[in-house]
């Protein structure tokens, strides 16, 4: 069992490094020069500090170009960051974190921001983490940017009921009315304007059609992305159950292994960055076991006797995990999941009955949470197939006597619906 883990977790391990990406683009450096080339697409959720490319697309060999000696890169029809010095403010939204200083607290810092809105006034945003921030500049691209401020803080000095409020500073909307100024701009505009990115690319996009009537907006056309994927599945999977009585050896059961039936759904959410390789997701199954076994017992200290231990295990299991992707092509990819279940057991027992008739246990089954590690096979988005490893699960979790091994190996075909 053990060994079989390794394995799933080398494999997707090593499949994380496997899958490359590299899309035309180009990079200007230090001294100007602009280097047309083939840059690894990350989809990058937090902005970078380096990337990798390659002279041609037939190379090898791949280059790490950083911050330090790049100041601009683009990926076409993708995304675009420069290098600027800016001032951010990285105050914390948590509240625990949260200060109680309503001015931001700025740190100098050399950053490459993503460019969101190109024109007379430009719109930048910076992600780290759960830290969001945008910055702007106007009439000249190479200025280094401001940063439009939002931040929230605590209100210790109310002398109220209310101690410790949150508030927020929007100085970002004053920042807009001095700096976006025109006619079809409106202050209710900017008042309705909260800092997210839609919203203020909205915002520059007019102002960039107020001062130039010719204007066309930067925008990257990247193709639709199906956020939610829902799927049915059927499997079968190699079931084998050992129950152990620590006071009473006698009562121990290895039932023997057998194929059992597994019927669910799956519901997929697939996270926007990282060119779609991440998701989320919930496979609610129904799986069951009913298997019985001759074992023989101690009656007394001197007289053994036989009997039949039943097992009648039916449950709902929900599987929770995250999924990985590997593209192979356009048509086929790999995938490995890592998930936790909750399992919730209907009407399930282990029982056994004394050669006399009378009850020698009955057993109510329930559950702890186990892990499952899958690996499989999905292609064009529409049909796959799963090998999903369980961990032992212990079922007899309201029986402290006794232990328990309930162990899985599932081979999953499902089908898309989108």
């Amino acid at each position: 069992m053990k060994h079989t883990i390794l394995f799933f977790i080398t494999i997707f391990t090593l499949n994380g490094y496997a899958q490359i990406s590299y899309e035309p683009g180009y990079f200007i450096n230090n001294e100007d020069q602009k280097t047309n080339c083939f840059i690894k697409n990350m989809d990058w959720k937090n902005n970078p500090t380096s990337f990798e490319y390659k002279l041609s697309e037939t190379t090898i060999e791949s280059n790490t170009a950083t911050i330090e000696t790049v100041k601009e890169f683009s990926i076409t029809n993708s995304v675009k960051y420069n290098r600027f010095v800016v001032n951010i403010d990285r105050s914390r939204e948590i509240i625990k974190y949260m200060s109680e200083e309503r001015a931001p607290s700025f740190n100098e810092e050399i950053l490459f921001l993503k460019l969101i809105v190109e024109g007379t006034a430009n719109l930048y945003s910076y992600e780290d983490s759960n830290l969001g921030r945008y910055f702007f500049n106007i009439d000249s691209p190479n200025t280094n940017p401001e940063q439009l401020i939002f931040k929230s803080y605590l209100d210790s000095e109310d002398e109220g009921e209310y101690k410790n409020i949150i508030r927020t500073n929007n100085a970002y909307k004053q920042q807009l009315l001095n700096n976006l100024n025109c006619s079809s701009i409106s202050q209710k505009d900017i008042k309705n304007t909260n800092y997210k990115e839609r919203e203020l690319k909205k915002i520059f996009e007019n102002y960039n059609k107020c001062k130039d009537p010719n204007y066309e907006s930067f925008s990257i056309k990247r193709p639709k992305k199906d956020l939610f994927n829902f799927s049915a599945r059927l499997g079968l999977s190699a079931t084998s159950l050992k129950i152990q009585n620590m006071p009473i050896p006698s009562w121990d059961t290895n039932f023997d292994s057998k194929l059992t039936l597994r019927i669910g759904v799956e519901t997929e959410f697939i996270l926007p960055f990282n060119k779609n390789k991440w998701s989320l997701i919930v496979q609610p199954t129904y799986q069951s076991f009913k298997s019985e076994k001759e074992i023989t017992y101690l009656q007394t200290s001197l007289v053994t006797k036989k009997t039949i231990v039943y097992v009648n295990y039916k449950s709902l299991e929900f599987p929770i995990g995250v999924r990985y992707y590997s593209f192979l092509n356009a048509d086929s990819k790999l995938f490995f999941n890592l998930s936790a279940i909750i399992d919730m057991p209907m009407s399930s027992s282990i029982s056994a009955d004394r050669a006399e008739g009378t009850e020698l246990f009955d057993l109510d089954i329930s559950s702890k949470p186990s892990f499952a590690l899958g690996a499989g096979y999905n292609y064009h988005s529409k049909y796959t197939l799963e090998l999903t490893l369980l961990t032992s699960r212990k079922i007899l979790n309201n029986h402290p006597s006794w232990n328990t091994n309930y162990n899985n190996l599932a081979l999953t075909f499902g089908y898309v619906f989108n």
